[in-house]
């Protein structure tokens, strides 16, 4: 049993969705279980992601019933209580599956866990998300998440 499951929901990401998966499929911790739902996309999602040979990777086909279905179908599938959830669009850093295991080993009764991130624009500029009150490599408990949250949200979801 993989100690992740990592949740993808996917539609319409063809542009984006081999990047993801090679962002996935690069992490240092690699005690893991992708899980992709193609929900309903009408485009090359689905075969772009047919072209990954990697036992780790499960795809399910639904009609499109939106990201939170898909999420909640792809937690139902998971193998593993630990969850990561992965937009077929956004990119993980090659040791964000290995911080959040830090965070879960040093704070196992939490019940979410996140790591900074980078909003990326389409101009190509990248900007590190800002927290309300927290240093820079702040590692630890959040003691109030909306107040931490004002400038850029802890945690996208």
């Amino acid at each position: 049993m993989p100690l992740i499951s990592i949740i993808i929901p996917l539609y319409n990401k063809e542009r984006f969705i081999e990047n993801t998966l090679n962002s996935v499929l690069r992490q240092t911790f690699m005690d893991y279980e992708v899980i992709i739902i193609d929900d309903g996309s009408n485009d090359d999602s689905g075969s772009i992601v047919s072209n990954f040979d990697d036992k780790r990777i499960t795809v399910y086909s639904n009609s499109n019933n939106g990201v939170s279905h898909a999420r909640n179908f792809g937690i139902s599938k998971a193998n593993s209580d630990l969850i990561a959830l992965l937009d077929g669009d956004d990119l993980w850093e090659p040791n964000h599956l290995e911080n959040l295991y830090n965070l879960y080993e040093k704070f196992p009764d939490c019940g979410l866990y996140a790591t900074a991130y980078n909003k990326k624009y389409f101009n190509g500029e990248k900007i590190k998300a800002s927290y309300n009150g927290l240093a820079k490599e702040y590692f630890g408990i959040i003691e109030d998440y909306f107040s931490a949250s004002i400038k850029d949200s802890i945690a996208l979801y």
